[in-house]
Protein backbone atom coordinates (compact mmCIF):
# COMPACT_ATOMS: atom_id res chain seq x y z
CA UNK A 1 0.00 0.00 0.00
CA UNK A 2 1.29 3.42 -0.90
CA UNK A 3 1.68 6.23 1.59
CA UNK A 4 -0.30 8.65 -0.55
CA UNK A 5 -2.07 11.13 1.78
CA UNK A 6 -5.22 11.25 -0.35
CA UNK A 7 -5.82 7.51 -0.29
CA UNK A 8 -4.80 7.41 3.34
CA UNK A 9 -7.42 10.02 4.17
CA UNK A 10 -10.13 8.12 2.32
CA UNK A 11 -9.21 4.97 4.16
CA UNK A 12 -9.36 6.72 7.48
CA UNK A 13 -12.67 8.45 6.81
CA UNK A 14 -14.27 5.16 5.79
CA UNK A 15 -13.64 3.84 9.29
CA UNK A 16 -14.96 6.97 10.96
CA UNK A 17 -18.39 7.16 12.59
CA UNK A 18 -18.84 10.57 10.97
CA UNK A 19 -18.63 9.16 7.45
CA UNK A 20 -20.98 10.95 5.09
CA UNK A 21 -21.27 13.99 7.32
CA UNK A 22 -19.88 17.37 6.47
CA UNK A 23 -16.55 17.93 8.14
CA UNK A 24 -15.99 21.48 9.32
CA UNK A 25 -12.51 22.51 10.36
CA UNK A 26 -13.46 25.71 12.14
CA UNK A 27 -15.78 25.81 15.13
CA UNK A 28 -16.97 29.29 14.19
CA UNK A 29 -18.33 28.01 10.89
CA UNK A 30 -19.92 25.05 12.64
CA UNK A 31 -21.70 27.36 15.05
CA UNK A 32 -22.98 29.47 12.17
CA UNK A 33 -24.27 26.40 10.37
CA UNK A 34 -25.92 25.17 13.54
CA UNK A 35 -27.69 28.50 13.92
CA UNK A 36 -29.20 28.12 10.46
CA UNK A 37 -30.55 24.68 11.27
CA UNK A 38 -32.60 24.76 14.40
CA UNK A 39 -32.02 22.05 16.93
CA UNK A 40 -28.62 21.21 15.55
CA UNK A 41 -25.44 21.54 17.51
CA UNK A 42 -21.84 21.56 16.40
CA UNK A 43 -19.87 18.77 18.00
CA UNK A 44 -16.32 17.61 17.64
CA UNK A 45 -15.49 14.19 16.31
CA UNK A 46 -12.81 12.50 18.40
CA UNK A 47 -11.70 10.33 15.50
CA UNK A 48 -10.98 12.95 12.87
CA UNK A 49 -10.80 16.06 15.08
CA UNK A 50 -13.25 17.88 12.83
CA UNK A 51 -16.46 19.68 13.68
CA UNK A 52 -19.82 18.40 12.53
CA UNK A 53 -23.28 19.90 12.64
CA UNK A 54 -26.04 17.52 13.54
CA UNK A 55 -27.46 15.47 16.33
CA UNK A 56 -24.72 13.65 18.14
CA UNK A 57 -25.19 9.91 18.16
CA UNK A 58 -24.34 8.05 21.35
CA UNK A 59 -21.33 5.88 20.61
Amino acid sequence: MTSDPTTDDKDASSRMPCQGKVKIQSYVYAKAAAKRRKGRQPYRCRACRCWHVGTRRPS
